[in-house]
């Protein structure tokens, strides 16, 4: 049985290492990092796949040729499936109209072809979760001439949503930020080695993945993991109880932006109340016209807990159709089948997704009283604003639905 003590000598060992690296890391002048200030550490498409997209380039402005396109797919271990001096590279291709059912079109992250019809579809995944049969298009196009490559911070697989009956690593590359494109970096910085802007922009780029997947720098890596090894048991403890840590982070959160919204909305017009239990697969936040405590339609804001299969774990505000059947509100969106979310927001601070299975969300949380407070007001704004914006057409059909029961 692991003991409390046991806890807090791995975790006091673990932060001298990561206090050690920061000591280190300011003597250098790595704390500054460009992608961070401007705010744009997760945006996957704007920073992630165009950074990656214009090293791979051959043509890119970093005048390097092909060798950061060799490099890449020696790294994840299919050099020479491309033909790299005839090797073209596009960000968002678009392979048709999406089709779901078909499992064909949408639009691919990182897209490299060559002359000879060869093809590498990646697709990238910071925060973002799977689209309906995502990676199954993606491998319907140009079939048998293409590879799909799977890209996340940690090297997961697609969902099944997502892939559907394809295997990983037979059908589908599964390549990570944590292993694959940090080396990947890596190489391309000895390559950079005499071209100062190019070589300082690739460092920062290589410190914001390391941040982001909690990689530890060579130096201090050995210690970790030798710490970690004598410690399994209690590691292993603690990384089976994280998800109930982010709960609680989320939690704390939700009860923040349930009281925020009690002083914004008018007291009067609106009842709010907390929805499930933070660990059950849903944790929202509700809000009903007082003079229809038993409508069938209301708002809604989830999830506190980046569970859920509504956005993939990200939080977003929506009008709750609770039965999930057609009705006179639903037809009146020209919906004869009827669903359960409608109107729905991603909410998104920074341009990036808020998802509580984030772990650095959770960690901005608890080291940054000034981001905790920013984040509280902007979920609480968001969906004021969204109830405000359309309540009168809630308020329609409750009225009119009254008046017919």
């Amino acid at each position: 049985m692991v003991t409390t003590n046991e806890i807090s000598l791995l975790f006091n060992s673990v932060q001298k290492i990561i206090d050690h690296q920061e000591q280190l890391e300011k003597l250098k002048g790595e704390r500054f990092n460009i992608f961070s200030v401007l705010k744009m550490e997760r945006l996957e498409n704007r920073t992630h796949s165009a950074f990656i997209a214009e090293l791979l380039n051959p043509k890119g402005s970093h005048l390097k040729g092909n060798i950061f396109l060799s490099l890449f797919l020696q790294t994840i271990s299919l050099t020479e499936y491309v033909e790299i001096d005839t090797a073209e590279v596009i960000v968002e291709f678009g392979i048709g109209e999406r089709n779901d059912e078909l499992k064909t079109g949408g639009r691919i992250d990182i897209f490299i072809r060559d002359k000879r019809g060869k093809s590498i579809s990646i697709e990238n995944k910071i925060d973002a979760g799977d689209q309906t049969a995502q990676v199954e298009r993606y491998y319907n196009y140009n079939k048998d001439n293409n590879t799909v490559v799977y890209l996340t911070l940690d090297g997961k697989e697609a969902s099944k949503e997502s892939a559907g009956n394809l295997v990983a690593g037979s059908d589908y590359k599964i390549v990570s930020y944590k292993d694959d494109i940090i080396n990947w970096l890596q190489l391309c910085l000895k390559e950079a080695a005499d071209f100062p802007l190019l070589r300082e922009s690739i460092k920062q780029y290589l410190n914001l993945i390391k941040k982001m997947t909690s990689s530890p720098d060579k130096q201090h890596e050995k210690e970790f993991i030798n710490l970690l090894v004598e410690h399994y048991e209690v590691a292993a403890f603690v990384k089976n109880n994280m998800s109930k840590a982010r709960q609680v982070v989320g939690d704390e959160i939700r009860y923040a932006v349930f009281n925020r919204l009690n002083t914004l909305l008018n007291e009067d017009e609106f009842s709010i109340s907390i929805g499930d239990v933070i660990h059950n697969q849903y944790a929202q936040i509700w809000i009903w016209h007082k003079n229809y405590p038993n409508a069938d339609v209301y708002f809604g804001v989830e999830t506190f807990n980046g569970l859920g299969y509504n956005y993939k774990g990200k939080m977003f505000v929506g009008i709750f159709n609770c039965m999930g059947k057609a009705n006179d509100f639903t037809k009146a969106l020209l919906d004869e089948k009827g669903k359960y979310w409608y109107n729905g927001v991603d909410l998104k601070l920074d341009d990036a997704p808020i998802n509580f299975a984030n772990d650095e969300l959770i960690i901005d949380i608890q080291k940054q009283t000034d981001f905790k407070d920013k984040l509280i007001d902007y979920i609480a704004t968001i969906v004021y604003d969204f109830v405000i914006t359309n309540k009168d057409i809630v308020l329609t059909y409750l009225k009119n639905a009254a008046n017919n029961g």
